[in-house]
């Protein structure tokens, strides 16, 4: 490997790989997030704009960079993802040029057949006018997996990347759903979205429970062992 080439690699790790890693962590503890205004969709939507500028560093590197139809060919996510930062770029787009947005942010939970529940994730959802409703987390996972390999980024080394899908390690059974509210980590929080799942032959399956108890707990009011329990 020449030093250019452990240069261009390890940018590509420290820009995009690791924040990728350091928030699909956070997403996986239980805090109570607004489902609009909450720090993990800002950082999810900086990180895609930093996905997205790799097509600058392709055509530096090729000479050419990919039009829309040669990267929806080749990856549709990272095509998604260009379509999600013009948009929030420009706002409203120009011509037939299709519009991408979040939604917002939703804790995911399974109940299980003894009503216990589990806390899986807060999801990060957007929108595609044309496609439909995707997991952020996981296009972008996609779209950066796409460009290292066309860069020449090998990450099959590290944790998290030599996967062919994204993985999620659901908390321990708890006899309700309890969230930790931090001000720390969300300063404003007007609403809590929360879907319930079943596990289906290993897949998660959207559902209902008549009896769904939510506790959101304060961390500044809670003990740390409290909070430390939910987050094992």
């Amino acid at each position: 490997m020449t030093e250019e080439e452990r240069y261009k690699a390890l940018d590509f790790i420290v820009s995009i790989a690791k924040p990728w890693d350091g928030l699909h962590a956070f997403l996986q503890l239980p805090y109570a997030l607004d489902s609009k205004f909450s720090d993990p969709i800002i950082q999810a939507r900086a990180l895609a704009i930093t996905v997205q500028h790799q097509t600058d560093y392709d055509k530096i590197e090729r000479g050419n960079s990919l039009n829309d139809e040669a990267l929806a060919s080749l990856s549709p996510a990272a095509m998604r993802i260009r379509d999600l930062c013009n948009t929030i770029k420009h706002i409203k787009r120009l011509g037939k040029k299709p519009h991408a947005w979040v939604n917002g942010i939703s804790a995911e939970v399974i109940v299980n057949d003894d009503n216990t529940f589990q806390f899986l994730r807060n999801k990060i959802e957007y929108e595609h006018e044309i496609e439909g409703i995707f997991d952020l987390m996981n296009d972008l996972y996609l779209a950066s997996k796409f460009w290292a390999n066309r860069r020449g980024v090998d990450l099959s080394h590290l944790v998290n990347w030599n996967q062919t899908e994204v993985s999620v390690t659901a908390k321990a059974p708890q006899d309700n759903i309890y969230l930790v509210s931090d001000p720390n980590v969300s300063i404003f929080q007007t609403s809590q979205n929360l879907r319930i799942n079943t596990l289906v032959k290993g897949k998660l399956v959207k559902t209902s429970h008549p009896n769904v108890s939510i506790a959101i707990l304060d961390r500044t009011k809670t003990d740390d062992e409290i909070i430390q329990g939910l987050f094992q």
